[in-house]
C-alpha cells in the first residue's frame, strides 16, 4: 500500500525544518509527500455567496502556489511533492486524503512561548490530534533528519495500547527503529503487579520484530528516573496515545512536552 506523509505547513520559522525532516524520512521509506496549509479566508460580512466562493478559491490557490514555491526553496530540485491548501476543517481534509491513500502519517511542528506553556491547551496541535484519527508526529525545532533508532512508548494499564497504530508506525520506519521500550508509572503499590504484567506482555509481543523491553516507574523520583532512560536525542521517538494519562495527567504532560520534547529535541508521536 502506498505510504504518504501529510505535512502541515504554516510558513512559520519552524516550517523549513519540518519539511526537511519529512522529506528525509519519506526518501528512506519511499513515501509520498503532501504539503497542506489551513487557509483563513477574509470575507466581508456583507458579501454574497458568489463573492465568498470566489474569495475562498483565490485564497486557497494563492496558498497552494506559495506551498509550491516554499518546497522549491527548501528541497532538492528533483523532489516531488503534492500541495493542497484548504479552508475546510482538518477532519474533512484528512477524510479526503484517507479516501485516496489510507496509509498516512501527519507531521506538524511544535512551537510555543517559553517552555511551550500553552501546548496541548486549546492549540491547533491538539485540534489536529483530536480530529485526525491518524498518527500525528509533532516535531520540535531544529530537527531536520529522520534518525530515530529507538522508540519509548508511554503506557497506561487502564488504557489499552492501540497496537494496530503502533504496528503502522513501525512499518513507516522500515526497520530503522530497532529497539522499543514500553514504560509506565504506577500510582500506588497496589497497581504495580498489573501494570508490570501488561508491560511484559507488550514487550514479549513485539520481541520478534525489534529489541523490546519495559520499564516501570513509581515512588518519589519518577520523572528523574524517566530522564535517566530517555536520553533526549534525535535518534529517539517518544510515543504516547491520545486520550491516555500521558495527555490528561497535567504534571506528566508538562514533563513530556517541556523537558523531553522541547528541551531534548525528541520527536513526539501521538497514536489515535
Amino acid at each position: 500500500m502506498e505510504k504518504r506523509f501529510i505535512v502541515l505547513i504554516d510558513f512559520s520559522e519552524y516550517s523549513a525544518d519540518l519539511l526537511q525532516y519529512a522529506y528525509d524520512w519519506s526518501m528512506k521509506i519511499g513515501a509520498k509527500l503532501l504539503l497542506a496549509h489551513k487557509t483563513e479566508v477574509m470575507v466581508p460580512a456583507m458579501a454574497d455567496t458568489a463573492t465568498r466562493v470566489t474569495l475562498t478559491q483565490v485564497t486557497n490557490e494563492e496558498s497552494r502556489k506559495r506551498l509550491e514555491s516554499f518546497a522549491r526553496d527548501i528541497l532538492p530540485g528533483d523532489a516531488k511533492v503534492d500541495c493542497m491548501a484548504s479552508d475546510e476543517p482538518v477532519d474533512k481534509v484528512f477524510a479526503k486524503v484517507r479516501a485516496e491513500s489510507p496509509d498516512f502519517l501527519v507531521l506538524m511542528g511544535l512551537k510555543g512561548t517559553g517552555k511551550l506553556k500553552q501546548i496541548f491547551i486549546g492549540s491547533f496541535v491538539i485540534d489536529v490530534i483530536d480530529q485526525a484519527n491518524a498518527i500525528v508526529v509533532a516535531m520540535p525545532r531544529k530537527v531536520t533528519r529522520f534518525l530515530s533508532e529507538k522508540m519509548y512508548v508511554a503506557i497506561h494499564s487502564k488504557h489499552q495500547l492501540n497496537t494496530k497504530a503502533l504496528d503502522t508506525l513501525l512499518d513507516f520506519t522500515k526497520g530503522q527503529v530497532r529497539a522499543l521500550t514500553f514504560f509506565s508509572m504506577a500510582d500506588t503499590k497496589i497497581d504495580i503487579p498489573d501494570v508490570e504484567e501488561y508491560l511484559a506482555q507488550l514487550a514479549k509481543a513485539y520481541s520478534d520484530r525489534v529489541e523490546a523491553d519495559y520499564a516501570l516507574y513509581h515512588g518519589d523520583n519518577v520523572y528523574e528516573n524517566i530522564r535517566k532512560v530517555i536520553n533526549n536525542q534525535t535518534t529517539e521517538l517518544l510515543v504516547i496515545q491520545r486520550g491516555s494519562a500521558s495527555l490528561t495527567h497535567q504534571p506528566l504532560r508538562k514533563f513530556i512536552i517541556n523537558e523531553l520534547v522541547y528541551e531534548g529535541e525528541t520527536p513526539l508521536v501521538v497514536l489515535p
